[in-house]
């Protein structure tokens, strides 16, 4: 089902980046097409990962504690995926940061100072960092539920996952 979800989210941005493509504007610099083709996609997997993370986070307080012996079942593999679509989370919203650099700056080089620069003077950068920083503590707050089980508050899991919604960049 997640797979679907991603392949039909990828051939969303696909399609649309297709009928909106436009030509380049005289005296302004392009960024390269794997910045233009490159962040829209990475945007769409950040935003699907952190769909399923907050779903999967949620998911156990849904379900309910009145049979544990049949929910746990389900939610130890939840857990594990859980854990996955974080580390996703995490992963696409650093790539989205170096990606947003280099369309910011399409005819420098990206290094560690230009993210760094990106970081300290444009919002969203600071929000894909908060948000990476985020969704790696709700990676090991998974990590940790598939050891423990939920002895690990699922309303834990839940807040955090919430709190890193908060500065999703536009």
């Amino acid at each position: 089902l997640v797979i679907i979800l991603v392949a039909s989210a990828i051939a969303g941005v696909m399609i649309g980046l297709a009928v909106t493509a436009t030509s380049a504007i005289p005296g302004v610099p392009e960024p390269s097409a794997v910045v233009r083709v490159g962040l829209p996609v990475v945007r769409v997997l950040l935003d699907v990962a952190a769909v399923v993370t907050l779903g999967l986070c949620v998911l156990p307080i849904l379900i309910g504690f009145d049979r544990a012996k049949l929910a746990e079942p389900v939610l130890a593999g939840t857990r594990r995926v859980a854990v996955a679509s974080s580390l996703v989370w995490a992963i696409t919203a650093l790539v989205a940061l170096v990606l947003q650099t280099a369309e910011l700056r399409p005819t420098a080089e990206v290094s560690f100072g230009a993210i760094g620069e990106y970081v300290s003077t444009v919002g969203a950068g600071k929000a894909l960092v908060f948000v990476a920083a985020f969704a790696l503590v709700s990676a090991a707050l998974a990590a940790w539920a598939t050891r423990i089980g939920e002895s690990m508050p699922a309303e834990l899991r839940s807040a955090v996952a919430l709190f890193a919604l908060l500065p999703l960049p536009v």
